[in-house]
C-alpha cells in the first residue's frame, strides 16, 4: 500500500472514529462536516490551481510569453488558494478545539488530524493538542 493510499485509510479511521464519538452532539458533527466542505473546495481550489499550470507550461513551450490576462488569472487563483488553505486550516483547529475542550478524553492525538501536528503550515500551540 503507498503512503498517501495508508495516510487517506488512517484520515477515514479517524474521520469515522471523531463522528462516532459526536454522534449525539449536533454542534461537533456540524463542526467536522464544514471542515470536510473546506476540504473539498480547498482540492477544487487546487485542481484547479494545477491544471492552469500545467496548460500554461504547455503554452510556454508552443508561445514567446503568456499573455497578461492568463498571468492575472494565475495571480488571482493563487490568491484564492492561499485563502482556501489558511481557512481549511482554521476550520481543522475550530474542531480541534471544540472537541479537546469537550471530549478530552476520548479524543486520540492531534484530534481530527491524523497527521503529527508539526505537519501543520501554521502552528499555535494554543490550537493544537499536546
Amino acid at each position: 500500500m503507498s503512503k498517501e493510499s495508508n495516510e487517506s485509510k488512517e484520515a477515514f479511521e479517524r474521520y469515522k472514529l471523531i463522528t462516532e464519538i459526536l454522534s449525539e452532539d449536533k454542534i461537533g458533527l456540524k463542526l467536522v462536516n464544514d471542515l470536510v466542505k473546506y476540504c473539498i473546495s480547498y482540492m477544487e481550489m487546487i485542481s484547479s490551481y494545477e491544471s492552469l499550470v500545467e496548460l500554461n507550461k504547455f503554452r510556454k513551450e508552443t508561445e514567446e510569453e503568456l499573455s497578461p490576462e492568463i498571468l492575472d488569472k494565475m495571480a488571482e487563483l493563487g490568491k484564492i488558494r492561499i485563502i482556501k488553505h489558511n481557512a481549511l486550516i482554521s476550520q481543522l483547529k475550530i474542531v480541534n478545539r471544540y472537541i479537546f475542550r469537550n471530549y478530552k478524553d476520548d479524543m486520540p492525538p492531534g484530534g481530527i488530524y491524523s497527521l503529527t501536528p508539526s505537519t501543520l503550515k501554521d502552528l499555535n500551540p494554543e490550537t493544537l493538542p499536546e
